[in-house]
């Protein structure tokens, strides 16, 4: 009889653990928001009293769509600054190139389903940069003195 109470605790705490949970969200996804998530890097920049100064989220859209955007390395990018700078404030570039495009993009655009993190705080851009055969495609982001950082992205040339 005293064993009655600790199987009925250990079986709902069996069954509480069965349910939906935040893990399930990443094993409904298709195989365009899988390619998404594996392609998606973050940088934290931060000032002199190292402090975080801005928040960026970049994803690499050749790799999630091949067939439309191709060569041109295409990047989908989510800025929060706490100072309130947008990407045209920063200087970015992609092995020492400037891009040959940075678009801002508005709520309705459908690049945003494709982050994780869609926040409204969140500034989003498209990046578009002349195609290169290099490897390794490093994308830097600074603005002042300070506040720089760098992501890479291999990729299979």
């Amino acid at each position: 009889m005293r064993f009655w109470p600790i199987l009925l605790i250990t079986a709902v705490l069996f069954s509480a653990c069965s349910k939906e949970s935040a893990f399930t969200h990443f094993t409904k996804l298709d195989s365009r928001h899988e390619r998404a998530v594996a392609n998606l890097k973050r940088v934290t920049l931060t000032d002199e009293s190292n402090r975080t100064a801005a928040l960026i989220s970049i994803l690499h859209l050749n790799p999630v769509d091949p067939q439309l955007y191709g060569e041109r390395p295409s990047f989908f990018v989510a800025l929060f600054d706490r100072g309130g700078r947008t990407l045209e404030e920063y200087n970015v570039t992609l092995n020492g190139k400037a891009p040959v495009g940075m678009a801002p993009l508005d709520e309705n655009c459908s690049l945003r389903e494709l982050m994780p993190l869609n926040n409204p705080w969140n500034r989003y851009y498209q990046l578009l940069f002349r195609p290169t055969k290099e490897a390794n495609l490093t994308l830097f982001f600074g603005t002042g003195p300070s506040l720089k950082g760098e992501v890479t992205f291999h990729t299979d040339q």
